[in-house]
């Protein structure tokens, strides 16, 4: 019987302690909440990640489009 192994890697975001504040959104063009995250990319087994390969940069994500961005430099960041 044959067994089908699926992995990989893939970026994934994860909340932090951060900015967590209403922002203008470029691709909403409004003010929309955003939430600060942390970007990583993991080693994956059948979609799902097991360990952390590199750690990116912090983001804020869009709660109306999910759209990530570069936090703008006024943005109190806390890391």
């Amino acid at each position: 019987m044959p067994l089908i192994l699926v992995f990989g890697t893939k970026w994934h975001f994860k909340d932090v302690d951060g900015f967590d504040g209403a922002l203008r959104c470029p691709k909403c063009e409004r003010v929309r909440p955003m939430k600060e995250r942390q970007a990583y990319k993991a080693f994956t087994l059948y979609w799902w990640p097991v360990w952390t390969l590199e750690q990116g940069d912090r983001v804020v994500e869009c709660a109306a489009c999910d759209r990530r961005f570069e936090v703008p430099p006024e943005v109190p960041t806390a890391g």
